[in-house]
């Protein structure tokens, strides 16, 4: 699982009720608990489950449903931020693997004539654009894995992401 671009401040000072963003964000910190987040740390260093075990004071078994648990909470909070792209973004342009990167501004320009919104900005401009948000997708000249691509009627990228299944 990626996240190539995820501008928490644009997204939270773009939501409706800015009160009441401040209340949610004192209040909710995470949807991942401090354990999750040791454990999925711990698992990042290549340490198995039952070395993260011994470490922690615990089983096995339950760093396993921890490690699950945060996964889970990941996959829910992608989804979200995804769906609140498309709230944000008339322009959602989905981009299979294996495109060619320089064919996408061709592609991005073509979900924006469907619905009817001028992008103030060249093929050589979104790509430029696109490069700074995710240089991952520059690294070849195909795309490794599909992705979507949210932006605005302005013509700012909002999100970079790995199309959520």
């Amino acid at each position: 699982m990626h996240l190539y671009y995820l501008p928490v401040e644009d997204i939270v000072g773009s939501m409706p009720g800015k009160d009441e963003v401040t209340e949610l964000k004192e209040e909710i910190k995470s949807f991942l608990t401090e354990r999750q987040m040791q454990v999925l740390r711990l698992r990042l260093q290549d340490f198995s489950q039952q070395e993260v075990a011994k470490m922690m004071g615990t089983t096995r078994a339950n760093i396993s449903k921890l490690e699950q648990r945060a996964h889970q909470n990941i996959i829910a909070s992608r989804r979200t931020i995804h769906d609140w792209m498309k709230v944000q973004a008339p322009i959602i342009s989905q981009i299979p693997a294996g495109t060619d990167v320089l064919r996408m501004p061709d592609m991005i320009f073509r979900e924006a004539d469907l619905v009817g919104i001028h992008l103030p900005a060249n093929s050589l401009d979104l790509i430029v654009r696109l490069k700074a948000k995710a240089p991952f997708l520059f690294k070849r000249q195909r795309l490794p894995r599909d992705v979507v691509i949210f932006i605005t009627r302005e013509g700012q990228i909002l999100w970079i992401d790995e199309a959520v299944k």
